[in-house]
């Protein structure tokens, strides 16, 4: 019997990860035993300042076509489990929750999450839109608390 044949979806939190100029968006699909790690779109800063020095209304273009990407790629993800999740993309990833050593929300904007062998910092999105509101943050600690009680830090 495989370990995740009764794993449920318990929640999802929007976060973006930042490495040098490129920001990629996630959705964190926690279950009952590990979080997903959902890539749903992307933003490269490059594009994003080339669009804004020929055209400001062009970087706002630009973001909202990431945007809206990010968001059709949710609505898709919304419904799967997590092994179709990890099966629609070889980036999509997974991390069992007893590799992890703590999860927290800080800068109400902040979401760490400290592995064994990582350390990551994510900025906490909104479903829809890049604001999160502090409704938002209290559902996104609700899942996290919900889901890996023992590694959420307040």
């Amino acid at each position: 019997m495989n370990e995740n044949e009764n794993e449920k979806n318990i929640g999802v939190v929007h976060v973006g990860l930042t490495q040098g100029a490129k920001t990629t968006y996630f959705d964190l699909v926690f279950t009952t035993s590990r979080i997903v790690f959902a890539k749903t779109g992307g933003l490269h800063i490059a594009w994003f300042a080339i669009w804004f020095f020929f055209a400001g209304i062009g970087a706002v273009i630009y973001t909202l076509i990431a945007m809206s990407k990010r968001n059709g790629t949710q609505r898709q993800l919304s419904e799967k489990s997590a092994e179709d999740i990890l099966k629609l993309s070889g980036e999509n990833y997974s991390a069992p929750y007893s590799e992890l050593m703590s999860i927290r929300i800080f800068d109400r904007r902040k979401l760490e999450i400290v592995t064994t062998g990582n350390r990551k910092v994510f900025v906490l999105f909104g479903s829809t839109t890049a604001n999160v509101s502090k409704a938002q943050v209290c559902e996104y600690a609700k899942i996290i608390k919900d889901a890996a009680p023992e590694k959420f830090v307040q």
